[in-house]
């Protein structure tokens, strides 16, 4: 009997041993880890073991853009910060952000991925902002002719018939104050949705896909499925299938936007089918119809494992049904919200000064009235001159997106001409782009004034 007792005493402290030891060893990791930054000799805000600046920058009391502001006052142009185990570079310097924006695009042509994001070399599904190497640039050579001229020119009539359900609504609410930015995500969701999905007819006001899409945008990004796997990378695979369980079996239902868009797609794909057996012909109707045309069969793709060479300039202009359905739904989530956004802050903008407003209603009016028809063509539209400085000067003021503004280090480079930063390969790159934008070296005194005659 003493000799089980005694036993199971150094069965215990032994396995409390080791217990101990791997927490030591772990807990001895991570402290290493979150002096990476000051190891390599540069600056940045202290970090809290496990988290790093992982609270900060998730917090739901100051928005993320902010902070990093604040940050880059105390170390100008660049400093470095952990997101939990990942290593963040921010960039307030323009000098440097265009060297990784465009002179060395090569090496961060892909953005920061999301804490819960699949592989996107073997993701199905995978988005263009998502994708990178040789299948980023597949989507994106086969997405830009969807936005040439000619392409928006054919648009513009749906977009002046969904603003005009937009003008009968404003004759309702006349003398009567307004929060314009839901109506302005409607008619951007209607105009989308028309455009992108397929939809038939304005349904402003009336949309089944705008509280799925405000859900996305307003979902929170301190919750622990976010958090959890930025400070643990391993724990990563078992929250996303928890994740996907329960978004199918208790939040999925016929109106998903994804579910509906894939079914768009095979419906019209069966009716071009359908059409080109009959020898007929139906006019391109939207953006489904032009990525139909790059459509070929999924298996075919083999660029997945691709790494992006400036050399290596040709790439197939085709697209699987699966990548189609990702297109579409990109394009209507971030054109909805950002376009929203956008009017919102040129609003704003417009009734607190004025005179500009003043100005811009009598370039609009000369525009108009210079000829006998009142329809505002595209190439109206292109010559007014003092409306794109507005709009120009309102996102400078207010960066869309902002956070958006990063990247994801693909192979290990440096940047700087005078002071090389050697940036290792997994590193994300934040451009903190408020503090550019506020810059008085790039803007002349008083650069939080708005002035579009700047």
């Amino acid at each position: 009997m003493l000799e089980t007792f005694v036993f199971l005493i150094l069965t215990l402290a032994t396995a409390i041993a080791e217990i101990w030891q791997k927490f030591n060893k772990s807990f001895n990791y991570y402290n290493y880890q979150l002096s990476y930054w000051s190891r390599r000799g540069i600056p940045g805000p202290k970090g809290e073991l496990f988290w790093g600046n992982l609270k900060a920058v998730t917090g739901r009391e100051y928005v993320n853009v902010f902070q990093i502001r604040d940050w880059s006052k105390k170390f100008p142009r660049y400093f470095g910060i952990k997101k939990g185990c990942r290593n963040t570079l921010v960039i307030s310097d323009a000098d440097l952000a265009h060297e990784v924006l465009v002179r060395k695009f090569e090496y961060f042509h892909a953005h920061e991925p999301q804490p819960l994001e699949d592989d996107s070399d073997n993701n199905k599904n995978v988005l263009i902002f998502t994708s990178h190497g040789l299948r980023w640039k597949r989507l994106r050579t086969t997405s830009n002719p969807i936005f040439s001229v000619t392409n928006l020119k054919k648009i513009m009539p749906t977009m002046y018939d969904s603003i005009e359900h937009l003008m009968e609504h404003f004759k309702t609410v006349e003398n009567k104050p307004i929060n314009i930015h839901p109506i302005f995500q409607e008619v951007t969701m209607d105009i989308i949705s028309r455009i992108a999905l397929g939809q038939n007819g304005s349904n402003l006001f009336k949309n089944l896909y705008i509280d799925y899409a405000k859900g996305i945008f307003m979902s929170p990004i301190d919750d622990l499925q976010h958090t959890a796997p930025q400070m643990f990378p391993f724990i990563k695979k078992p929250i996303r299938m928890f994740s996907e369980l329960y978004k199918t079996g208790i939040r999925a239902s016929s109106n998903s936007l994804t579910t509906n868009l894939f079914k768009e797609v095979m419906k019209r794909k069966n009716e071009r089918e359908t059409m080109k057996e009959n020898k007929t012909e139906k006019k391109l109707v939207d953006f489904i119809d032009l990525f139909l045309d790059a459509e070929v069969p999924e298996q075919k793709h083999s660029d997945t494992m691709g790494v992006l060479d400036k050399r290596n300039l040709k790439v197939s202009k085709e697209l699987s049904v699966n990548e189609i359905v990702g297109q579409c739904l990109i394009f209507l989530l971030a054109g909805y919200d950002t376009t929203a956004n956008s009017l919102s802050f040129v609003c704003y903008e417009l009734i607190k000064n004025p005179e500009t407003l003043q100005k811009l209603v009598e370039e609009i009016d000369d525009h108009l009235f210079e000829s006998d028809s009142e329809d505002l063509s595209y190439e109206k539209i292109n010559q007014m001159k003092y409306l794109d400085s507005v709009i120009k000067e309102s996102l400078r003021l207010h960066p869309i997106a902002g956070n958006a503004v990063n990247r994801h280090c693909m192979e290990t480079t440096e940047i700087g001409e005078k002071e090389k930063i050697q940036i290792e390969k997994g590193t994300n790159i934040t451009i903190d782009v408020l503090t550019i934008n506020y810059s008085e070296k790039l803007w002349g005194p008083e650069p939080e004034k708005f002035n579009p005659d700047r």
